[in-house]
C-alpha cells in the first residue's frame, strides 16, 4: 500500500432533504491530527448549502466532544435516542467477507 491509496482524513453527512442530518464518519489519520483538519471539515460541512434548512443535525462521539461544542453541537436529552444494536455474529462475516473483497 502507497501513501497515495491511505486517507489522512474523512468527513461525511447523510441527510433525508426534509429535517435531519446525521454527521457521521469523521476521522483524522493520527499522524495529522492537531493540524484543524478536523474543525475544516465540520466548517465545509457547516457551510454546505444543501442541509441548512434541516431542523437537526446530529452525531455520536467517543472522544471529541470538545471539537463539536465548538461548532455549536449540545448532547441531546436522556431518554430521546434510543438505538437497537444487532448482535456482531450477524454483521462480522458480511464484514470479513467485504474487507476480503478489497485489493490494494
Amino acid at each position: 500500500m502507497t501513501d497515495s491509496t491511505l486517507s489522512t482524513a474523512h468527513a461525511d453527512m447523510q441527510i433525508d432533504y426534509a429535517t435531519f442530518a446525521w454527521v457521521c464518519d469523521v476521522f483524522v489519520d493520527e499522524q495529522y491530527r492537531g493540524r484543524g483538519i478536523s474543525h475544516a471539515m465540520i466548517e465545509e460541512l457547516d457551510r454546505h448549502p444543501r442541509p441548512q434548512t434541516l431542523r437537526r443535525w446530529c452525531l455520536a462521539t467517543r472522544d471529541a466532544h470538545g471539537l463539536y461544542a465548538g461548532h455549536g453541537y449540545v448532547p441531546v436529552k436522556a431518554g430521546n435516542w434510543l438505538e437497537r444494536r444487532i448482535p456482531v455474529e450477524a454483521w462480522q462475516a458480511e464484514l470479513e467477507t467485504a474487507i476480503g473483497d478489497i485489493t490494494l
